[in-house]
């Protein structure tokens, strides 16, 4: 889920830095040109921010993973038993 979570917050900043070379139409107020410009930095640092903490979950998460699989491999190889509950 980190991962995903991460390619879509990239996605979206990249989105924003990519529509930041258009011209805005000629019709367009100083406003509505302000507004435009608020909301593709939102898009960019709300992007850049939140793939930044994603990737550091998904890093956390990869890791566990990893050390949880080596104690079990290392557990069964040495004990099958451990994971069969005591009989009564």
């Amino acid at each position: 889920m980190d991962t995903v979570a991460t390619t879509i917050a990239g996605a979206l900043a990249y989105v924003a830095v990519a529509t930041l070379t258009g011209e805005p139409p000629p019709n367009t107020t100083a406003q509505q040109t302000n507004q435009n410009e608020t909301i593709r930095a939102e898009m960019f640092w709300g992007g850049l921010v939140g793939s930044g903490i994603t990737v550091a979950s998904a890093i956390w998460g990869f890791r566990t993973t990893r050390k949880c699989r080596e104690y079990v491999d290392e557990k069964s190889t040495k004990d099958f038993f451990w994971l069969t509950p005591p009989s009564p």
